[in-house]
């Protein structure tokens, strides 16, 4: 239902584009010439008809140069809408990473309790959450025609509703780590089965980009 949700709204969007109602009145005008110069032919005006068929030969040259036209434009918007979330996206993986380069760095054998460490602890896998979270939530945002989740999970190999559960461990270990006092090591440990997912996901994330930015090179210098 999502789905049609989606494209019923890229049809819409699509409908309102400047070629597509150029093309509505390219076609039209094309549609009368012809018939006009069927009229002029069975009334044997053989020049007027000549003509006409002229212009709607020119006409639909015209039509096909605009509907491609059209839909390199189209497929453009699709390409940088994508790529502006795929960098979004990054950003908050690179500040997940942040936190988690500082984590690999601690050493202790056992949590002492440190309240500010209690807070960075708890930042690091929001941060991480953030990143899940912002792939499910997304794909209810009607302002963009793909939807995130199903676009990880088919381009970028990575499937964010299986991994709720993942992240929802990692919330619980956490919130739990002023009482089980666990090593730093086992901290570390807990953070592995996101950290692996989300890891591969940036690398995803940066070949999709090099993709898409190729794309966008080769439709700028095609002549239509």
């Amino acid at each position: 239902m999502k789905k049609k949700n989606k494209a019923k709204k890229s049809h819409c969007n699509c409908s309102l584009l400047p070629h597509v109602l150029v093309s509505i009145v390219i076609f039209s005008a094309a549609c009368v010439s012809l018939v006009a110069a069927i009229i002029l032919h069975n009334l044997k005006l053989e020049f007027a008809s000549s003509i006409l068929a002229n212009i709607f030969s020119g006409l639909i040259t015209g039509l096909i140069i605009c509907l491609i036209s059209g839909i390199k434009q189209k497929t453009t918007v699709d390409i940088n809408e994508k790529k502006e979330w795929l960098q979004k996206l990054s950003v908050l993986i690179k500040i997940y990473f942040a936190d988690y380069d500082k984590l690999v760095r601690l050493k202790f054998d056992k949590f002492n309790g440190d309240e500010n460490l209690y807070i960075f602890f708890y930042d690091a896998h929001t941060h991480a959450n953030d990143v899940n979270t912002e792939i499910l939530q997304r794909q209810f945002d009607k302002n963009i025609d793909f939807s995130p989740r199903d676009y990880c999970k088919e381009t970028l190999h990575y499937d964010a509703e299986a991994l709720i559960d993942a992240f929802e461990d990692l919330h619980i270990f956490v919130e739990h780590i002023d009482i089980d006092c666990p090593s730093s090591k086992e901290i570390l440990a807990h953070f592995n089965t996101v950290h692996t997912k989300l890891k591969a996901l940036n690398s995803s994330i940066y070949i999709e980009i090099r993709e898409l930015d190729d794309k966008l090179s080769k439709m700028q210098k095609s002549i239509l």
